[in-house]
């Protein structure tokens, strides 16, 4: 994720800096929050795929949309929808 983020920062001539860590920090730590409250840590026995696929997209979808929320307070951050697509 670190890597991807600052590939991304790279290609969109962007300096990387500490409010990008900050962000993903902030986004994983979300994540695990939903994944705890949605029950995705289970057993997969008997569970389909498409069922885990769903669950995995919803749960990232509400990270980077509580993250952004979260961010959108600080001052520090670029909050361009550009920057959030990429």
């Amino acid at each position: 994720m670190f890597a991807g983020l600052w590939l991304v920062c790279e290609v969109s001539g962007l300096s990387f800096f500490y409010m990008h860590l900050l962000v993903a920090l902030i986004t994983l730590v979300v994540f695990q929050m939903l994944g705890g409250i949605t029950d995705f840590y289970r057993s997969w026995r008997g569970v389909r795929a498409a069922t885990e696929f769903a669950l995995l997209l919803q749960n990232w979808t509400l990270s980077v949309i509580f993250s952004a929320g979260l961010v959108a307070f600080n001052n520090d951050f670029d909050t361009q929808l550009k920057i959030w697509l990429a």
